[in-house]
């Protein structure tokens, strides 16, 4: 079998707006975001309503997120 993302060991960070109309976060947009967060063994996700694909107006909270998570280990 191959690896898969329910095989990671490590600590994974997906930061997310809903509103992102390249990867849609919820269905019936077909596969989407929220069906594979469940994959993650070790997730921290923090989903923004707004901000589309490129997070536009949470630059400093998304810094601060990954800051963060680095800074815990992630």
């Amino acid at each position: 079998r191959g690896q898969c993302i329910e095989d990671l060991k490590v600590l994974a960070l997906l930061i997310h707006a809903r509103d992102d109309n390249m990867a849609k976060f919820s269905i019936p947009e077909g596969y989407c975001v929220e069906r594979s967060l469940h994959r993650y063994p070790r997730l921290t996700t923090p989903i923004f309503e707004t901000g589309g694909h490129l997070m536009v107006g949470h630059g400093q909270e998304t810094n601060e997120m990954a800051c963060g998570f680095i800074d815990k280990g992630g």
